[in-house]
């Protein structure tokens, strides 16, 4: 253990028995932020077991002298053969912020960067996501010359005016509930995503992770075949029982979408996007959510605007290049 100041030390991880402290940390900063993001000890369980979170050296929780956790941070790295990107979550207690505390947190993650950086001999870069209303974090990142690199807005649309799913002929739906359509499943994916920002190629693992979230539906998880059987779009709702319950709303997020390159253009997307949002309605919901990046090349946001959706929430992400740590570090 490291002390970080008079008041906190440092330490590892534990496993399940911080699950709990961390959600209490968590949604008692969510009651001062008011972001919308809260959480428990079950969404924190699939969260933790993310290929992207190295759980035993990418996490680090601060206490105080009475062993209370006033703070934790989380390094995710994802796969990436020409740079380690790391993106920093951290939660700190509203009474510690003003010590100086959210900097140190940063300095940790961002030293951490570093030593992953020397170790795979790659370039690399500290990312956070800061909402656009949290003009205090702003300030600590362009105190620390991150800059703002890309936007992503979170978009919104009642479900009680849905126009007709229309699919461009030959084309039929059908859902994904196991493991036997993961190569063509993944396939679909990295060749939609290819030309995106910032694309990370998605595993197997990673993906059966995602199969294997509790809340997981498969009439949810929606892929739009060709008539030669070719994966060609999909759209993966879902609906967090966890956030419905302590909000007291009923919203279905509409997780992923995206169409195969070869088949965009003629209405795939649309198509597959109001099936979703229909099957949304059906389960209950009254409202939907999605987030997308504010610049993307293929027209989402337009795409998404001429489906109803608008704009409720803008985040920021603020980055910096890091260079590798010594030897000595």
């Amino acid at each position: 253990m490291t002390t970080v100041d008079t008041r906190l030390v440092t330490r590892q991880f534990r496993g399940e028995e911080d699950l709990v402290r961390i959600a209490d940390l968590w949604n008692l900063c969510e009651e001062v932020d008011q972001l919308g993001q809260g959480t428990n000890v079950n969404e924190l369980r699939v969260e933790f077991s993310d290929p992207w979170l190295d759980k035993d050296r990418n996490v680090l929780l601060w206490d105080d002298a009475e062993g209370n956790l006033v703070a934790f941070a989380q390094i995710w790295t994802p796969n990436n053969d020409e740079r380690v990107e790391g993106r920093i979550v951290y939660q700190a207690h509203p009474e510690y912020r003003s010590s100086g505390l959210e900097a140190q947190i940063l300095d940790w993650g961002e030293q951490r960067l570093r030593e992953i950086s020397r170790e795979r001999g790659l370039p690399a870069k500290s990312t956070v996501a800061v909402r656009d209303t949290q003009l205090s974090q702003i300030a600590l990142m362009e105190s620390r010359d991150m800059t703002p690199e890309r936007y992503t807005f979170v978009m919104i649309r009642d479900l009680d005016d849905l126009p007709p799913a229309e699919l461009p002929a030959g084309f039929t739906i059908r859902e994904i509930g196991d493991e036997a359509d993961g190569e063509a499943w993944i396939g679909m994916y990295n060749l939609s995503f290819i030309d995106h920002y910032n694309h990370h190629p998605l595993t197997f693992e990673r993906w059966k992770n995602w199969l294997d979230d509790p809340d997981g539906r498969a009439d949810l998880n929606l892929v739009a075949v060709a008539e030669d059987g070719t994966f060609a779009a999909f759209c993966w709702a879902g609906i967090n029982t966890a956030e419905n319950e302590r909000t007291g709303e009923n919203v279905g997020w509409i997780h992923l979408l995206g169409t195969r390159r070869g088949y965009r253009r003629i209405g795939l997307g649309r198509g597959i996007l109001l099936t979703g949002l229909q099957r949304l309605k059906a389960s209950g919901m009254n409202t939907a959510k999605l987030g997308v990046d504010a610049q993307s090349l293929t027209g989402a946001t337009r795409l998404y605007e001429a489906a109803g959706f608008t704009r409720d929430e803008t985040w920021i992400k603020f980055t910096r290049n890091l260079e590798p740590a010594t030897e000595q570090a």
